[in-house]
């Protein structure tokens, strides 16, 4: 018999109603409010883009460059132990339109900064012939690559500018992918032991309103065994994971969460949370622990209570994207302990939040405290100056944000470390 999952109509509250009750806030266990505390509203912003000169705005004592232009699309970026930076270009449309999702159209570039004045002077095409790739990673001598539909690898040495078209790429597993799908991208990050991949796919729809079907292994962490290529469920109902990384105290897998739209400004909050195997976060049919979502009137998949609350609030429908922990870079101490979150950017609330990177401050391998602003400057009134959606570590101890809608990849220095 097939199992569908279905949404009861809830009503939204009135203005009077809504404007009574109070707004959470960021943070370790945040106070939630009702459904449709406030009305659920689509707010799309004009773009207009940083201009040449122009940058965005990080804490005193910290530089900001634009250290690569002109990508069309650029996703994701994961910089080389040898200062080289991949990025990941894919042909979707940051302003809003839809990926072109034929295999061939997409690549990754190898950017490199030779004379080391924060703008990566040489750029090549390292690998095409891809279908929307996004996550990246080099284990043992090979490039691993997370498509759309598949995740792949191809011989790689660091130094190398390009992968020659006749290199065969080595098909690992096959990736579930739906026609009209909600998310299309799948980020990876290799595992410690050197034998594992985590592959995070977000879900089909918004809230279940497809099916159970199409929502087979998605909404998950996937754990890919290299030599077997066997693939698992990690971890479960997570609506939209996208940024992972390890915390390096603890060797704790942490990842960023979009949460679900259409319940009101806060909720769901998107969140930061660390994850644990065998996990359920409660996608579709709860939130935040055992909250339940009104709208699922099917039986869940697990109990409430079993389900895990995540760690820390990022603030709702701020489309918290990118992850990376500051241990490695070059700035003030204190941006050592804690992690760098790039927020894409609000959609569904009635104002602007969101579009910026903050810092999360972690104490004894956890996330506390309250959120922080890193990056910012890219809201502007009514329009916005870029989106950031991913963030990386480089080699030097800079932190380099990827701003898909500006088309610009920025690096953001020590500016005691300028060498011009």
């Amino acid at each position: 018999m097939r199992v569908q999952i279905l949404l009861a109509a809830c009503v939204a509250p009135t203005a009077m109603q809504a404007q009574s009750i109070p707004m959470p806030v960021t943070g370790p266990a945040p106070a939630l409010p009702d459904f449709y505390a406030t009305p659920p509203v689509r707010l799309t912003p004009k773009l207009r883009a940083f201009a040449d000169g122009e940058t965005p705005i990080a804490p005193s004592g910290l530089r900001v460059t634009a250290f690569a232009r002109g990508f069309g699309a650029a996703l994701n970026a994961v910089p080389l132990p040898n200062g080289d930076v991949l990025v990941a270009q894919s042909g979707a449309n940051p302003r809003g339109g839809k990926m072109r999702l034929g295999r061939g159209s997409d690549c990754i570039y190898l950017l490199r900064d030779r004379d080391g004045d924060g703008v990566a002077e040489f750029r090549s095409t390292l690998l095409s012939g891809l279908k929307a790739p996004y996550g990246m990673a080099i284990v043992r001598g090979r490039l691993y690559v997370a498509e759309n539909d598949r995740v792949v690898s191809v011989p790689f040495l660091l130094g190398q500018v390009a992968i020659p078209q006749t290199v065969p790429l080595k098909v690992h597993v096959r990736l579930p992918t739906a026609k009209g799908e909600l998310h299309l991208t799948r980020n990876l990050v290799a595992a410690p032991d050197g034998q594992h991949l985590f592959v995070a796919i977000g879900a089909a729809s918004d809230a279940g309103q497809r099916g159970r079907a199409i929502e087979r292994q998605r909404a998950n962490i996937l754990e890919l065994n290299i030599r077997s290529n066997r693939l698992r469920v990690y971890a479960a109902g997570l609506r939209n994971p996208v940024g992972m990384a390890f915390e390096p105290d603890t060797g704790m897998l942490w990842t960023a969460v979009n949460e679900r739209n259409g319940l009101g400004d806060e909720l769901v909050p998107d969140y930061l949370t660390s994850v644990r195997r065998g996990q359920h976060f409660g996608w579709p049919f709860a939130y935040f622990g055992a909250h339940q979502d009104a709208r699922y009137v099917s039986k869940p998949p697990v109990s409430l209570d079993s389900v895990a609350a995540p760690d820390f609030a990022l603030g709702g429908h701020v489309a918290a994207l990118g992850l990376a922990f500051g241990r490695g870079t070059s700035f003030p101490a204190r941006y050592r302990n804690g992690a760098f979150v790039a927020r894409h950017g609000s959609t569904e609330r009635s104002a602007l939040a969101g579009y910026d990177v903050v810092f999360v401050p972690f104490n004894n391998g956890g996330a506390t405290g309250s959120v922080e602003p890193f990056l910012t400057g890219f809201i502007d009134g009514n329009e916005v100056r870029g989106r950031p959606r991913a963030t990386a570590v480089t080699a030097d101890g800079s932190l380099l944000v990827v701003d898909d809608a500006g088309d610009v990849l920025w690096k953001v220095a020590d500016a005691r470390a300028d060498r011009h």
